[in-house]
């Protein structure tokens, strides 16, 4: 066996609440992930053969004792990561939050030294009890036939913070109901009665761990999915080539799908304007091409379901911050280890680069409580110094303390009761696998994509005909799933700048896509009267004269995220090396390459020969809408996509592409040369000229094409068509053995914080002035994507799948930008694939492009 990664389970990821008194075990909830795929738990016995070992270590100061840790009031077993809060509690200072690691050693004769070193981080925090418990949202909306949904359970303890402690063990659920609102053992939720009446209330009982106290909530039961009014299941055409369903079948349905929109009027007109300005802007802005040259290929609909509130969710911990009047939450600073400190200058302070930042401060001595909010700096100084053993006092500014007793007010806020149920962030963790920004995926305690996959199916268009089927992701077999299963979007009223793409679990479609509508990362808050508890408020649209505005950020987003439907991935990181049971998901994506796949042999340079998008450029395309069909003697016969027909007449001369891989790094095949001998309608005849077409080749998605020549000097070296990788950039990354985002000599890749644009610094010499405009366009490789920083190669320093906009600063210069907010565009490959799978035949408008102002070297 080869573990390859450790990690916690991902419903126990979430930062823990424990009682004094009470004992929570880590081993049990670390999953030591393996090759092979299974995933056995760090309690199982044996361990995996090349685990060394695997040790809970807390960072804390404190005594040691038979593998114990104690100190400042709790005790962590070393071998278990059996964490325990002492009671009766010794003498302050005592630990209010503290982390623990968990680190396993695993033998590994290819790693530095034979041994690679995993961690998992987990916090947890220690309160003496319970003050008051509740369920969110109340009440939460439930439709007949949409079991297994779930109420949450914040709690207030009595050092007045306020966490989610839903996933602890040992809740006792009941429904004052049964007959209407049915409540399993595990929280999840049914309706096998009547829909409609008075809400019912629902009670959580705490374990004996938590008090034994009881959380209230209120459930209401809403019409099947599939039985919605003729008026909610209607979708109306926004734009595109028709309605009709012959052309349906033809063009990619676009869905966009309200969510967080109250049953109103106003509402509803809100939601149209928003779906028509998004959807105009997409069909006309060079800004976010090619959806601009594939407009007449697309359908776009839009469908209101109305929710019971509005806005949305949000889960992650929020610091809060006084407006005058008003409260509105931030994001709370994620922990980062700070530099090392190398050399102290001889007198003097520090200079503000040796100083901690708040993230290092947070990782350090971890978050702070009410009480601390009357706690000077040389008090708690003192006591960190007691607890911890590697704060620097000398690093620590009165401004920085003041920053971080600031977060004293933190909290978690109520949940919303909306359509979708869809959720901004995750719940507090150390270490979050979803980013704050991320709206959705579907929320794992609302609605799922096969409850709304049964309100799709039932969607029609003007009249009563049926249309839905095209988007039904789970239909009853033998029914295949419809064909624009990936394209469905949620619009999100009230969510702050966020967007999200869910991914099937088997990574080849999209559940869906989701967007935020308003450019801010704040959320408006309102503080419950005489509690801790604080509800979300929905962040009003932007609006111009009265009307409604897509912003130039949410356009973007709203680009970003529907490129998803062509199969092309995020290219920004942040998460550090990419483990290797993520390979298979990365390379699903057009626009990415692992560094596996571009070495020659291990631990060597990276080889430009072995980069996926070696791509022709064509000059003129049409995409076959089946596989090729033998006519025998040589004659086949390509029935391309409607309209696609028109770009060929005899006698041309064309070639066969295969389809852009959607995994694995071949690059797609190209025939020898075809005769174009007639054109009728879209059904184009040729001859094999060479005798070398093999039918089988060339499935449906394959491309009839007229490739681009390659200039002289690229002849001499080999080439024959022109490709997105540049011959030029192509050697040079052979030559180098690295990324173009990176000067050699070689280095390890480094974590990127700015996830920003990438200055090309690795290239050629002699290269031509402005061509590209600006280098970071050079199609090469460059480090990053899939959220990863390390591993992942996407193919240009500025793609708007990495970054949206451009900031107002340079980050690089520091100077102010001279285009702050423009978005970025996409980059030469992302529009390549974005054309080649939904409107092939404008490859000719995109070579116009390649070749005019935006050419490669």
């Amino acid at each position: 066996m080869t573990t390859t990664r450790i990690a916690w389970r991902f419903s126990d990821r979430f930062d823990i609440h424990l009682l004094r008194g009470k004992k929570r075990r880590l081993d049990g909830l670390l999953l030591l992930h393996q090759a092979d795929g299974t995933q056995p738990t760090g309690r199982d016995r044996p361990l995996p053969g090349d685990v060394a070992s695997l040790t809970f270590v807390p960072r804390i100061k404190g005594a040691v004792v038979g593998g114990v840790i104690t100190a400042r009031g709790v005790k962590v077993d070393t071998a278990t990561g059996e964490v325990e809060a002492v009671s009766p509690a010794p003498a302050p200072p005592l630990l209010s939050n503290l982390v623990v690691e968990a680190r396993c050693q695993v033998n590994d004769a290819a790693a530095p030294g034979g041994v690679r070193n995993l961690v998992a981080t987990m916090r947890i925090h220690v309160h003496t009890s319970v003050t008051r418990a509740w369920c969110t949202p109340t009440p939460l909306s439930i439709h007949k036939g949409a079991d297994g949904q779930r109420l949450s359970v914040l709690a207030q303890f009595d050092d007045n913070t306020v966490g989610d402690i839903t996933q602890h063990p040992g809740f006792a659920w009941a429904s004052a109901i049964p007959g209407k609102v049915a409540v399993a053992a595990t929280g999840e939720l049914s309706a096998p009665g009547a829909t409609g009446g008075p809400a019912v209330q629902v009670t959580a009982t705490l374990s004996a761990e938590l008090g034994g106290s009881a959380a209230t909530g209120q459930v209401r039961v809403l019409d099947a999915w599939s039985a919605q009014p003729a008026a909610v299941r209607k979708a109306t055409l926004v734009a595109g080539p028709g309605p009709e369903p012959a052309v349906m079948a033809q063009v990619p349905n676009v869905l966009f799908v309200a969510e967080g929109f109250p049953d109103t009027d106003a509402d509803r007109f809100a939601f149209e304007q928003c779906a028509a300005e998004a959807v105009r802007q997409l069909r006309t802005s060079k800004a976010t091409s090619p959806f601009n040259l594939i407009k007449d290929r697309v359908n776009y609909w839009r469908v209101f379901l109305p929710s019971n509130q509005s806005g949305e969710s949000t889960l992650y911990e929020l610091d809060l911050v006084n407006r005058g009047a008003n409260i509105v939450g931030q994001e709370m600073p994620r922990p980062v280890a700070p530099n090392p400190l190398t050399a102290l200058p001889p007198i003097g302070p520090l200079p503000p680069a040796l100083e901690y930042r708040l993230e290092n401060l947070v990782h350090l001595v971890g978050l702070p409580v009410p009480a601390d909010a009357a706690v000077d700096l040389a008090t708690k100084g003192g006591q960190w110094t007691a607890m911890f053993n590697d704060v620097d006092l000398r690093r620590v500014t009165l401004g920085l303390y003041d920053r971080w007793r600031d977060l004293n007010d933190r909290r978690v806020a109520n949940e919303r009761d909306t359509a979708l149920g869809l959720a901004q962030g995750e719940r507090p963790a150390y270490d979050l696998f979803f980013p704050e920004r991320a709206i959705g995926p579907f929320f794992a305690m609302r609605t799922t994509r096969e409850h709304l996959d049964q309100f799709l199916r039932t969607i029609t268009r003007a009249g009563p005909a049926v249309i839905g089927a095209t988007w039904d992701q789970h239909p009853s077999a033998p029914t295949p799933p419809g064909k624009d299963q990936d394209l469905v979007i949620a619009l999100a009223f009230g969510a702050r700048d966020s967007g999200a793409t869910t991914q099937t679990n088997d990574r080849r479609h999209t559940q869906l896509v989701a967007v935020g509508l308003v450019s801010t990362s704040e959320t408006p808050l309102k503080a419950v009267a005489g509690r801790r508890e604080v509800d979300v408020l929905p962040n009003p649209l932007p609006r111009k004269g009265g009307t409604v505005v897509v912003v130039r950020e949410v356009l973007a987003r709203i680009a970003h995220e529907t490129a998803h439907i062509a199969r092309v991935g995020d290219e920004y990181g942040g998460k550090g090396g990419m483990p290797d049971d993520e390979l298979d998901r990365l390379r699903g994506f057009a626009n990415l390459q692992p560094r596996d796949d571009l070495l020659a042999v291990p631990f060597a340079g990276l080889r430009g020969g072995q980069v996926k998008w070696r791509w022709p450029r064509l000059l003129r395309a049409g995409r076959l809408k089946l596989a090729l069909v033998d006519e025998t003697g040589g004659v086949f016969r390509a029935e391309l996509d409607p309209g696609h027909g028109a770009s060929f007449a005899a006698p041309d001369l064309v070639r066969l592409r295969q389809p852009l891989p959607d995994g694995g790094v071949a690059v797609p095949k190209l025939s020898d040369e075809l005769r174009v001998l007639s054109v009728a309608a879209d059904k184009v005849r040729v001859q094999d000229l060479h005798g070398t077409v093999v039918v089988g080749d060339f499935p449906a998605g394959s491309v009839l094409c007229d490739p681009v020549p390659a200039r002289a000097s690229a002849v001499l070296a080999g080439d024959i068509f022109a490709e997105l990788l540049d011959q030029v950039i192509r050697v040079h990354i052979d030559a180098t053995g690295g990324p173009l985002n990176a000067r050699p000599p070689l280095r390890d890749c480094v974590n990127d914080p700015v996830n920003g644009l990438q200055l090309a610094t690795n290239l050629p010499a002699g290269l031509p002035f402005g061509r590209p405009r600006f280098r970071s366009w050079i199609v090469g490789l460059y480090e990053g994507g899939m959220e990863y920083d390390c591993r992942p190669y996407h193919p240009t320093g500025a793609c708007i799948m990495r970054v949206l906009q451009v900031p107002a600063a340079n980050p690089f210069t520091h100077t102010l930008t001279s285009n702050p907010g423009a978005i970025y565009r996409f980059c030469h490959v992302c529009q390549y694939v974005i054309v080649d799978r939904l409107d092939a035949s404008r490859h000719a408008d995109l070579e116009a492009l390649f070749s005019g102002q935006d050419a490669q070297p």
